[in-house]
Parts: C-alpha cells; structure tokens; sequence
C-alpha cells in the first residue's frame, strides 16, 4: 500500500511513517524539509497531486486553518474513489 503522510519527520507522524514503512508499506512524507510548507496554499495544491496514487493520506501537520483546507483539497480529489483519509488534530 501506498500512504503519504504530512508532518512525517517529528512526534506521530514520524511514529506512523516509522510503523508504516516497517510494515512494507511505501510512505510519501510531506514536510517543510522535503519543501511541503503547508502554510502556502500552492503547496497543498501540490501536495494533492502529488499523492494522487496513494491508499491512505494521513492529515498530521498543522498550521492555522491550513489543515483543513487540505483535508477539503484532498476529499475533492479523491471523490467516488476507494481511498482513507485519516485526519489527525491536537488542539
């Protein structure tokens, strides 16, 4: 399975990436360090094109309302279609 996941480097969603890939799943992270900022709008337009062939989309990273623009993004594309959309919040 592929999952794709922001917030992959630190706290859970480093712990979910960890598990997923030990598991022998293939995880796209999206991060500031892989150039993912998602406090830029561009950037989650992008994110959702660029995981366009994943099964499972964990929502980790936050930052003001951008998380669930890209929740809404996300949902959108993925439509009609067989996917997981896990969305994960602390606050």
């Amino acid at each position: 399975m592929k999952i794709a996941i922001t917030g992959h480097t630190e706290g859970i969603g480093l712990e979910i990436a960890q598990w997923m890939h030990a598991r022998g799943h293939t995880v796209q992270g999206f991060s500031r360090t892989t150039g993912h900022d998602i406090r830029d709008d561009a950037v989650l337009s992008r994110i959702v094109d660029e995981c366009v062939d994943a099964d499972i989309f964990f929502n980790n990273a936050t930052h003001e309302f951008q998380q669930t623009k890209l929740l809404f993004l996300l949902h959108q594309a993925w439509q009609d279609q067989h996917r997981t959309i896990v969305n994960i919040s602390s606050s």
